[in-house]
């Protein structure tokens, strides 16, 4: 059971490419500051697209019930007469891929992809990475596409197509 009291819904799914627009928004000042009060630093500029296996009317509905009881409301706005729509973020964790291994010395790899471990520096298992899942009021992406945003690139960590879990 998680803090919240309740049991944490374990989703599995695939890497999938995006178009770029979740960086494109979570340039903008306004969404920024409202995903860094919630993160406690500030967002990566991207999101991660994961294509959520077996979607279906069930988990959509529980999944409804969480945002409702546990969702954060992301306030939309209005730069230059273009609305930014607003949306909820829900907190989840990324469990780490697995025999995915850090340099201790490291907390996340560099963007050009961390190197073997040498034998003068003992590996530790990537942990954990908090992050939010973002259901903005409009998308053009299809229910089981989740937009995942969190504090570091994403795709330093996972590679596209590959299997990520999530607890929410």
């Amino acid at each position: 059971m998680s803090v919240s009291g309740r049991d944490p819904i374990i989703l599995r799914g695939r890497i999938v490419s995006g178009t770029g627009k979740g960086g494109y928004y979570l340039r903008k000042e306004e969404f920024c500051t409202q995903f860094e009060r919630i993160l406690g630093k500030r967002p990566y500029p991207g999101t991660l697209n994961v294509e959520v296996d077996g979607f279906v009317s069930k988990l959509r509905e529980a999944m409804d019930d969480v945002k409702r009881s546990y969702g954060i409301t992301i306030q939309g706005f209005k730069i230059d007469g273009k609305d930014y729509f607003p949306g909820i973020s829900l907190s989840c964790t990324l469990l780490p891929p697995p025999s995915s291994l850090l340099p201790s010395s490291s907390t996340l790899p560099s963007p050009s992809r961390t190197p073997p471990p040498s034998s003068s520096t003992p590996a530790q298992p990537i942990q954990d990475i908090p992050a939010l899942i973002f259901f903005p009021e409009q998308t053009i992406h299809p229910p089981e596409i989740l937009e995942i945003i969190s504090t570091q690139r994403l795709l330093d960590v996972y590679e596209m197509g590959q299997n990520v879990t999530l607890k929410v």
